[in-house]
């Protein structure tokens, strides 16, 4: 019984997950010179080359462009900006 929860419960994560191709809305969590790390909407991280110098807390609308494996998070695409500190709707 242990092991069919188990297994459900993984297939509930890796479907709960974007993967390449898929595009969701985002915030900027943090970053560097080289891009920033998002909060995807649904919980997971993320990181853009494309959204580099963007303030944290600015909303955006991103593509995955590299899904995420075990040690590293998703890369994604800036798409658009929603506006700084504001509910993209």
């Amino acid at each position: 019984m242990n092991i069919v929860n188990h297994e459900t419960a993984i297939i509930k994560v890796i479907a709960d997950e974007y993967v390449k191709g898929d595009s969701c809305y985002a915030t900027i969590i943090g970053g560097n010179c080289k891009g920033s790390h998002l909060k995807l909407d649904n919980g997971q991280r993320a990181f853009s080359f494309s959204a580099a110098n963007l303030q944290c807390g600015t909303k955006i609308i991103c593509t995955i462009t590299k899904s995420a494996d075990g040690r590293k998070n998703a890369l994604a695409q800036l798409d658009s900006i929603c506006g700084l500190y504001d509910a993209c709707a």
